[in-house]
């Protein structure tokens, strides 16, 4: 069964994490904050890195699905590339 980040994912980004337009970068954190509000998802701590070279130069924020238990991350635009929405963990 696929849960409301999935969807949001596949919808959002094609499918490969890269958020391509400004537009679709509003709308995902749009309808993430409308699933937070709902409960179907939570905000949760995102986990550390192994190199934090560059992490404190973005916006990272991590969001657990209620229903599947899968976690994404949101990566905020920064100097060498745009947003990115992606899966972090693997069950």
């Amino acid at each position: 069964m696929a849960g409301a980040l999935e969807g949001i994912f596949n919808v959002r980004t094609n499918g490969n994490g890269y958020i391509g337009q400004e537009w679709d970068d509003v709308l995902l954190k749009r309808d993430i904050a409308q699933l937070v509000v709902d409960g179907r998802v939570q905000e949760v701590p995102c986990p550390p890195r192994e190199n934090s070279k560059y992490s404190p130069q973005w916006e990272t924020k991590c969001f657990r699905d209620v229903e599947t238990g899968e976690t994404y991350e949101y990566a905020g635009p920064w100097e060498r590339g745009g947003p990115r929405f992606y899966k972090v963990s693997p069950d």
